[in-house]
């Protein structure tokens, strides 16, 4: 390894993990639900919006649950291109909202890119 590379990688690294804050702001569940329910109201009936809109608030206490799934799944594998491509597939996974049309099947495509992001993100923290 060049005798630079290892500072060049950790301020890469900085970077990256600075902007996370701003990722998680989007789709945290307060925020998110109430994106979803002024977005999505006279979409689908308030039932339909309620349940999906406490489904956001709490996929972060599932995503918790999916830890042990990540840990047994890691097992075996280089864990930095693992965790790389979980950091890779919730960062697409938050992009979800800016391109999803206000229909029914928009919502549906929303709620499990935000419950994706949580997900994976879990797989992350718990590679790390």
């Amino acid at each position: 390894m060049p005798p630079g590379a290892p500072r060049r990688a950790y301020r890469r690294e900085l970077i990256a993990w600075s902007l996370l804050p701003i990722m998680f702001g989007a789709v945290e569940g307060g925020i998110i639900g109430t994106i979803v329910s002024r977005a999505f109201q006279g979409v689908v009936s308030d039932g339909v919006l309620d349940t999906v809109v406490a489904i956001l608030v709490g996929a972060k206490a599932f995503s918790n649950l999916s830890s042990l799934g990540w840990a047994a799944i890691a097992m075996g594998r280089r864990k930095i291109r693992f965790i790389v491509t979980l950091q890779t597939l919730a960062a697409l996974c938050v992009l979800v909202p800016a391109f999803v049309p206000k229909t029914p099947g928009g919502l549906v495509v929303l709620t499990v890119a935000m419950i994706g992001v949580t997900v994976f993100w879990s797989g992350v923290v718990t590679m790390r």
